[in-house]
């Protein structure tokens, strides 16, 4: 079996020694940690134990509850569900809780916070079959470590890490982010499958927005993202520093996240181009990696156009947060979308939105009130809403303080709450698949 990368603190029992011995070289080292039996043992906590013992009770007031974050998502890039998985550990260890992130990577620089992590490492061909088999021997092998999982999206991965769930009797809870389109026909036909059998196997279904609710077309309940407003304040650096830093002037738009034709981002560039025409100075303020199979496309619309002066490019970072306080908006012209934190983010920061109605973004944002809503695709309407905020600073900085108003509605205290409460009722009905509630299974979260 390859390498399994085991990163402290987490409670977990080496599968092998042979994958004990080699996973050295790419996990971080913590002099802290025990060696006991050949196996790795996390120090203990002031007042908890990362043991492994007897499972425990249910959290919240009485014993301390283990909770495992099964997440397909590489902790090694910036993305919506990461923030989410990460923003949900440190909320339900305040609450008490013990939680450990079992992920395909996990870089040793960037999960700095102090849960546990289980990185699993699977390179090469049949990535995802060999992802699922780690799961299922991480999750057996460390059975007496867990309680409850908590799954993210339909993946072969969770899929059997949903199925080891009800084996062992224990339950587990699904959030569904996004529906995988059926325009990619047989390619997405495995991530369609896996979703079915993980929202059968699940003892819960959690959705991110009602538009996500109807797209799988199952029944759960909608727990919508929340940001933690006061946080994202406090990470924004100097608006006139970095303006100056970057020599940025003019309107500038923000786009956080993966740079890709399915995000917008194409059709962003060329809505600016269009403003630019116009003899409005647009900028563009860019975070986030190129996607690789639109990097030609995206390079060669720039240089035809002759938009690199006024694209500045911070590529892929952990930071993004920093640099909001530079742009006067931020855009999401996706043609397909969750309830995407990126906006949430940029929202707390007081920025106004410019995106299109798919997905959760209307549950999200109102059209004309915090940011201005477009058809996907439609570049001209994409063009003029830039333009409109760029010519109106009133307009601006209205819109601006609603958008921070509507953010702090979306409390991540409050989402974390609603999940406990979802966990409850998931102990309280065991491992045996999905059950609807008392309320007839369909329900909806405050936030």
């Amino acid at each position: 079996m390859d390498t399994h990368k085991i990163a402290r603190p987490g409670p977990l029992l080496p599968t092998d020694k042979t994958e004990e011995a080699s996973s050295h070289e790419s996990t971080p080292h913590f002099p802290s940690e025990e060696r006991i039996g050949g196996s790795a043992r996390p120090p203990r906590v002031a007042g908890q134990s990362r043991s492994c013992g007897a499972p425990s009770k249910v959290a919240l007031g009485r014993d301390v509850l283990r909770i495992w974050e099964v997440t397909p998502y590489s902790l090694a890039s910036v993305s919506g569900v990461t923030t989410l998985v990460r923003d949900l550990s440190r909320r339900f260890e305040h609450h008490g809780c013990l939680v450990t992130v079992l992920t395909p990577d996990a870089p040793e620089s960037r999960w700095s916070d102090n849960h546990g992590v289980i990185s699993l490492g699977a390179p090469g061909p049949f990535r995802n079959a060999r992802l699922a088999w780690r799961t299922a021997a991480s999750l057996w092998k460390n059975r007496q470590c867990w309680d409850l999982l908590h799954l993210h999206q339909g993946h072969p991965m969770t899929c059997v890490a949903a199925f080891v769930s009800r084996v062992l009797a224990r339950p587990a809870v699904v959030t569904f982010h996004v529906q995988t389109p059926r325009a990619l026909a047989l390619r997405s036909y495995p991530t369609r499958i896996a979703s079915y059998l993980v929202g059968r196997f699940a003892t819960r279904r959690v959705f991110v927005s009602e538009r996500t609710m109807l797209d799988f077309q199952l029944e759960g309940r909608v727990i919508r993202n929340g940001i933690d407003v006061t946080h994202v304040q406090a990470k924004l650096r100097s608006r006139v520093d970095l303006r100056s830093e970057f020599a940025l002037a003019g309107f500038v738009v923000a786009f956080s996240g993966r740079r890709a034709r399915n995000k917008g981002y194409v059709d962003l560039l060329r809505a600016i181009n269009k403003v630019r025409a116009l003899g409005i100075d647009a900028r563009l303020l860019a975070l986030g990696p190129v996607d690789s199979a639109d990097a030609d496309e995206i390079g060669a619309l720039v240089d035809e156009n002759a938009l690199q002066p006024y694209i500045v490019d911070l590529g892929e970072r952990t930071d993004c947060l920093e640099f909001l306080s530079a742009a006067d908006a931020i855009a999401l012209p996706s043609y397909r979308e969750g309830f995407p934190m990126s906006l949430l983010e940029g929202m707390a920061a007081g920025l106004p939105v410019i995106a299109t109605d798919v997905g959760g973004i209307p549950e999200l944002v109102t059209n004309g009130h915090d940011g201005f809503l477009v058809k996907p695709g439609d570049i001209e309407a994409l063009s003029r809403a830039i333009r409109r905020l760029a010519e109106n600073p009133a307009l601006k900085q209205s819109l601006a303080l609603e958008a921070q108003i509507t953010a702090q509605t979306h409390n991540s205290e409050a989402t974390a709450v609603s999940y406990l409460e979802v966990f409850e009722e998931a102990r309280s009905v065991g491992g045996g698949g999905y059950q609807e509630n008392a309320s007839g299974g369909r329900s909806r979260a405050r936030n």
